[in-house]
């Protein structure tokens, strides 16, 4: 019986052990695949996730109520600057067991001694309440913007990694010595005296095509915001209080008068902070690090931090982003199809080209009339063209059966004669049977491509399941 269970013992771990090693494979041939950025891949992909409020009341919503929240489902649907904001009215007479609201939101009503209503409870993407009692619009307007949210929107749409936001304590000379310290380091990063992952510019893998001059790519330089926010400021009393709700302690006692560094990236969205004696030149290499190294293409969840509430367009900022650094992982939906497969582009005729002239020319050329295709007929019958038709000017343009018979060998043996110029659809040019073999040659790589790392990932998942499924399966 001892042997049995060491021999299943042993198997079980073997399997737990190929997982393991399955899964590390695929999450580095993932990483591989994605070598953007994180905090530009949070830009481009990552939804910031909603602050939820709730309405709980017995009566009927009266109109005051209802307008307003009319006016919050517009803020959060706005096209200039949307909100994350979420609302839903709870009827506690209709639901007494709030069976349709989530169970953190459910634990907490319950657990309030007075259950007054009406009112509003707001809780952070997390389920952490940051209000609870009456709201109206100017509390609203202040809970979702403040002067320093706008500053940090502006130097995140600007392209910046990452902006350090430093949440001031009750202690004058730990605030100093922290400011300092951030200053000296984003003044760092600026300087390139601190090195950190670069990816690889556009088109660095890319081979120069025939004919043009390789140009030395564009390395983006690393950039990181800062911005001092005081803890008793009234107008940044709710993102304040978005950022001290990220865990549960950091209101205590204990960190009332500890500086605080909260990194925020992407479309608002904040790491854990580093606190007190912990901002060090260590951890906030640390933050940046972990925004700018490569994506790991993981859903956003799985990612460290929570998203802030702010009313701003981050799909325009996104785009301005993706216009600076062009096409790549993540940002397909803001840039066209030319910016990512240049190469499959059929290009317009240049100006002064030999295939421009031979475009212009067709172009001027009448389209072929009735006439003109039941005169080919006639003549393909062996009827004499009709007089002053197109046929009849070819015709008299012919230098003769001796000559057509020594330019063109093929006419020589009863063939067809070749026409000496073809039709250029308007918009393109003429290629060589070499250029014509590199592009086709080219656009089949990029395809066979994508299916092999599609291939891949198929097969990756199928392996993962099936190793799952013998870890997991019952005994």
């Amino acid at each position: 019986m001892y042997q049995i269970k060491t021999l299943s013992s042993f198997g079980c771990v073997w399997r737990r052990f190929a997982v393991v090693g399955l899964m590390s494979l695929f999450a580095a041939g993932t990483v591989w695949a994605c070598s953007t950025p994180v905090y530009r891949y949070a830009m481009y992909r990552w939804e910031a996730a909603p602050y939820e409020i709730y309405y709980f009341h017995e009566d009927a919503v009266d109109e005051a109520a209802a307008a307003f929240h009319t006016m919050i489902r517009d803020r959060s649907k706005s096209e200039e600057q949307p909100a994350n904001l979420f609302l839903a009215t709870v009827d506690v007479k209709a639901d007494p067991e709030l069976k349709t609201v989530p169970p953190d939101v459910r634990k907490w009503w319950q657990a309030q001694e007075e259950k007054k209503t009406p009112s509003y409870l707001v809780v952070t993407p997390y389920g952490l309440p940051i209000h609870h009692g009456e709201l109206d619009e100017a509390i609203l307007e202040t809970m979702i913007d403040s002067p320093a949210r706008q500053a940090m929107v502006k130097q995140l749409s600007e392209g910046h990694a990452g902006v350090m936001v430093l949440v001031t304590g009750s202690d004058d000379k730990a605030n100093a010595e922290a400011e300092k310290l951030i200053q000296e380091f984003v003044a760092d990063i600026a300087n390139g005296k601190i090195e950190l992952y670069i990816p690889p510019p556009q088109g660095f893998f890319a081979p120069p095509r025939q004919g043009e001059v390789e140009e030395e790519p564009e390395v983006p330089k690393i950039a990181v915001g800062f911005v001092k926010v005081d803890r008793s400021d009234e107008k940044e009393k709710w993102l304040v209080e978005s950022l001290l709700s990220m865990e549960e302690d950091l209101k205590d006692d204990e960190f009332a008068d500890k500086p605080m560094m909260f990194m925020v990236f992407g479309r608002g969205r904040a790491l854990p902070p580093c606190v007190g004696k912990g901002v060090n030149r260590d951890n906030l290499l640390d933050c940046v690090d972990f925004v700018t190294g490569a994506c790991s293409c993981t859903v956003k969840d799985q990612n460290p931090g929570m998203d802030l509430l702010i009313a701003t367009d981050w799909y325009k900022a996104a785009e301005t982003m993706a216009t600076k650094f062009g096409a790549e992982e993540g940002n397909e939906y803001q840039l066209g199809t030319e910016d990512f497969f240049p190469d499959l582009v059929i290009p317009a005729a240049q100006p002064g080209t030999a295939s421009e002239e031979m475009v212009a020319e067709t172009e001027a050329q009448p389209a072929p009339s009735e006439a003109t295709e039941l005169q080919g007929v006639a003549e393909a019958e062996g009827a004499p063209p009709a007089e002053g038709s197109a046929a009849e000017a070819i015709v008299a343009a012919d230098p003769g059966d001796d000559q057509a018979d020594a330019a063109s060998p093929q006419a020589a043996d009863g063939d067809a004669a070749t026409p000496a110029a073809v039709a250029v659809p308007s918009g393109s040019t003429l290629a060589t049977p070499n250029e014509e073999f590199r592009d086709t040659a080219e656009a089949t790589g990029i395809f066979a491509g994508v299916f092999m790392v599609g291939a891949g990932v198929a097969v990756a998942f199928v392996l993962l399941f099936g190793m799952t499924f013998l870890v997991l399966r019952p005994r």
